[in-house]
This record gives C-alpha cells, sequence and structure tokens, in this order.
C-alpha cells in the first residue's frame, strides 16, 4: 500500500509546474534605470521582482518569503559567506535596508529561505536587491524586525524537536513548547512547504503555546497542514482553552472538513478533503462583527453549514490569555483521538482581519517561492580598502560599519573640533555627535542611530562631516535598522 507520505511529496512536486505557469501571466513589468548600489563592499546583487499577477493587491508592511536555491540563484552559494551573514535585502531604491530573517541557509545543499518586510507591495512596486559577496560584513540573522507587530506568533517549525521549543520570529517572543507528555526527538523533522517542519505522529505530538496573548479580539489564524490520521477524531489545529473554542483541520474520521467551533455553535465547511497533502488553511475570526471566514489555498470558501444555540453568538469574542492548543490536542487533553498525524509548517497569529487579497497573495508566495519571484543577477567588482572593517575618507572612520545598534565615530584631526554632524542621503543634517569639550587631536563620538530627538532615524546611507575645521573630512556609513 503507498504510503500518504509519498502521494504528498509526489503531488507537491506536480503542483510546481501549474503555479509556474499560473504566475507567468500577467502584465510585464515596465522597464526602469539601474538602482544605485548600497556600498562597494558588496560585490554582487539580484534584483528580485515579483510578477504583478501574483500580487493580488496593495499591503503595508507585507513579509514575503525568498527561496534560494541552485537552479534559480547557484551564484548566492558560490560567493556569500559559509553562513550567509552577508545577505542584504533592500528596497528597490538599492539602498535601505529591509528588515529581514534569514531562516535556514545550507551552502553544501545550495538551499535557503530568507523572509523579508515589505513596506509597500503592490503590483507595479514589488521590486527588491539581494545583496551578497562580503566577506567583511556580519549582520544579524535574528529577524523580528522582519515581523510586523500585528503578528503576535510566528512559527517556521525549523527548530530542532529535541529541544521541545518552538521559537517565535514575531517581535513578541511568544516561544511555545512540547506539550506536557510529548516526545518529540531530533528526528522529528519533516521536508515541509517552506523548507522543514514538524512531523506530527498522532499520539505523542502536540505543542502547547501559552504564551501567546493578545488585546483583541479579532485574529486571523493560519498554517500548512498535511493531515495523515483519516481514521481518527477531530484532528485539532488551534484551541483556545480560556473561550472553550477551536479550529479544525477536520471534523472526525468521517470528515477532513476545517470547521470552528465553540459552546454556542459551529460552522463547518461542507467539501470534504480526502488527500493527505499539504494545504494552506487561513480563518479569521471576527469578535466585533461576530463572523467568521475560511480560506483553503488561498481561496476564501462558502458554502458553510451553521448551528447554533439560539440567541447565543456563534464567536464570542475574547482576548487571547493563553492556555492554548497549537495543530494538537484540544484543551491539552493527552488523547490520541485529539492528536494531529502529519506536517505542521508556517503557523501565524495575527490581531485582526486579513483581506482575502492579502491571504491570496501570501499563499502565492509560499505557495511556490521561487517562481513567485524573477531574478536579474548584477555583478560589481570588488573594492578592497585598507582597512577592510571601516570606512574611511581622510581621517574620519566608522566600525562596525555597517551597525544595528552603535557605531564609533574615530576622528584624527589637527585642528579643533566642535564634533560631527550626521546627515541623510538628501542632505539633511539629522544629528550633531559632540565630543564633552573642544579636542584637538584623535578622539571617539558614538552614534546609536538616532537623530537630535531622540528618535530612531530609517535604515540606509548617512554621511559623516566634521564640524569646526577648514578641511572637508568625513565618512560614509550604513544604518541597518
Amino acid at each position: 500500500m503507498r504510503h500518504p507520505r509519498c502521494d504528498f511529496l509526489a503531488a507537491r512536486a506536480a503542483l510546481v509546474p501549474v503555479l509556474f505557469l499560473l504566475l507567468l501571466a500577467g502584465p510585464v513589468p515596465e522597464a526602469h534605470a539601474a538602482a544605485p548600489w548600497i556600498d562597494a563592499g558588496w560585490s554582487n546583487r539580484v534584483e528580485v521582482s515579483a510578477k504583478p499577477a501574483a500580487v493580488a493587491g496593495s499591503f503595508t508592511d507585507f513579509t514575503l518569503v525568498l527561496h534560494i536555491e541552485a537552479d534559480s540563484l547557484s551564484s548566492v552559494f558560490d560567493l556569500a559567506k559559509a553562513d550567509g551573514s552577508d545577505l542584504l535585502v533592500t528596497a528597490s531604491d538599492g539602498v535601505t535596508p529591509l528588515g529581514q530573517e534569514l531562516v535556514s541557509y545550507d551552502p553544501v545543499a545550495r538551499d535557503a529561505q530568507i523572509w523579508f518586510r515589505v513596506p509597500s507591495l503592490t503590483p507595479t512596486n514589488a521590486r527588491f536587491y539581494l545583496y551578497y559577496g562580503n566577506p567583511d560584513t556580519t549582520l544579524s540573522l535574528i529577524g523580528s524586525d522582519a515581523w510586523a507587530s500585528e503578528n503576535i506568533a510566528v512559527y517556521h517549525f525549523d527548530d530542532d524537536p529535541g529541544l521541545n521549543v518552538v521559537s517565535d520570529s514575531s517581535p513578541w517572543g511568544n516561544f511555545a513548547i512540547g506539550g506536557q507528555g510529548s516526545t518529540w526527538t531530533s528526528t522529528d523533522t519533516i521536508s515541509a512547504q517552506v523548507g522543514l517542519g514538524w512531523n506530527f505522529n498522532g499520539d505523542s505530538h502536540w505543542v502547547d503555546g501559552d504564551n501567546v496573548s493578545s488585546t483583541d479580539s479579532t485574529f486571523t489564524i493560519s498554517a500548512w497542514f498535511a493531515c495523515w490520521n483519516l481514521g481518527k477524531d477531530a484532528n485539532f489545529a488551534f484551541s483556545a482553552e480560556d473561550g472553550f473554542w477551536h479550529l479544525s483541520a477536520k471534523r472526525n474520521s468521517g470528515q477532513r472538513n476545517a470547521d470552528f467551533a465553540d459552546p454556542n455553535g459551529f460552522f463547518r465547511w461542507n467539501p470534504a478533503i480526502t488527500d493527505t497533502l499539504i494545504h494552506h488553511y487561513v480563518w479569521t475570526l471576527d469578535g466585533v462583527n461576530d463572523t467568521l471566514r475560511f480560506y483553503y489555498d488561498g481561496v476564501e470558501q462558502d458554502g458553510f453549514t451553521y448551528t447554533s444555540v439560539p440567541g447565543q453568538k456563534v464567536y464570542t469574542g475574547i482576548q487571547l490569555q493563553g492556555h492554548i492548543g497549537i495543530a494538537s490536542p484540544l484543551f491539552g487533553q493527552n488523547n490520541p483521538f485529539d492528536m494531529m498525524e502529519g506536517i505542521v509548517d508556517e503557523y501565524r497569529i495575527v490581531e485582526g482581519a486579513r483581506s482575502p487579497e492579502w491571504v491570496a497573495t501570501e499563499y502565492a508566495n509560499q505557495a511556490d517561492a521561487v517562481s513567485f519571484f524573477t531574478y536579474v543577477i548584477e555583478n560589481r567588482p570588488v573594492v578592497v580598502a585598507a582597512n577592510p572593517l571601516s570606512t574611511v575618507l581622510g581621517r574620519v572612520s566608522v566600525y562596525p560599519n555597517p551597525f544595528r545598534m552603535s557605531a564609533s565615530v574615530d576622528v584624527d584631526l589637527g585642528a579643533t573640533s566642535v564634533g560631527v554632524a550626521v546627515y541623510d542621503v538628501a542632505g539633511r543634517r539629522v544629528r550633531i555627535l559632540q565630543p564633552p569639550r573642544l579636542r584637538e587631536g584623535p578622539f571617539r563620538l558614538q552614534w546609536d542611530g538616532r537623530d537630535d530627538r531622540g528618535d530612531r532615524v530609517a535604515g540606509g546611507i548617512y554621511f559623516l562631516r566634521v564640524l569646526g575645521s577648514d578641511q572637508t573630512l568625513g565618512a560614509k556609513v550604513l544604518y541597518l535598522r
């Protein structure tokens, strides 16, 4: 008998060319002038553009995944650092760094996933640059700045299950743990939709999300699931114990239908799902308007049946207060009938109701993160500086460069100086760095990426110029916010 996992992998492979042809449709982006390079330290970059037909609307703070693999971007693994710590994504101007998270980088398998946050995404504004090939820089691989604050839990499920922790990439750090009595081991990873996922065995595997909390009663909850235990009962995808409601990837052993239920009733999606392939499930629950919408593989579904207690709401809007189950089981019951068997990947909990256009675009990106984009590889000759760890113009140097938290500004000037001014690329002065007193000769200042009002400036290139001197001395620094 053919194992369901074989069906899953075979069907997933068959799905790729179909999605590729679908994403090829639509208007061709207009030609544009080449953007300037962010810094001579990077020898290579690739222009990455989302295909217009794959972007279903206009969005702000949209996080995309870029799948780097041998067929599309082999040169990245040839020229980037061994750990991928020189990969940098910028906006279409070529110089504004974007918040990013490098989830995985394997130069041997030539495979990597990098998530990056786009301030504005439209069908005609979907161009970015991926820089690589800079041996003298090390960027942070931690990626909470890749996710907007409404994301209260982002689980990639790429962690080692043997550590019994599912790390949260959102700004909130709502890590989940293996539930009481679960027996996760390092062998419980499996190839999933975006890189790796966790393989739930239907018997002793479950995850507890007690750290997740919210200030809102309206949510979007999404994940990729492959459900394998056809002969068992409820196969729960999310449960909130405080409100006694749950979302399920199936109803019972006879119905593989995604549903929502609580003590006041339930919604059930009628079409039966009989395969064991991985699919994208999205629920939006509106605690104000008492509505629920369900999306399957990027498409909103209708045909709900609805049963309720007369006079009571179906979804009694509540805030999440912990005590929740992620994937399984229901209300923390370690019961094999409540346990999921199959794959879980890319699990999200978001405050607010995502639009149908948002869900469709997110699905298109995650369903085939390679064919979602087009690629133009660009090369630039490597410029070797006298001191590769700093940018030096005249006798002013900055280290580290680029920087995230703070940079040291060293000034070696014979004349008296009253400090250093910081300018943005438009020539606006944003900060004056002053020594404790008038100084001659070498001195050091610190810049923390803030302006004179104490607010953090936008990421990008800034120019530093010495004040109080008849010499034009300065330096260029790249701030990675």
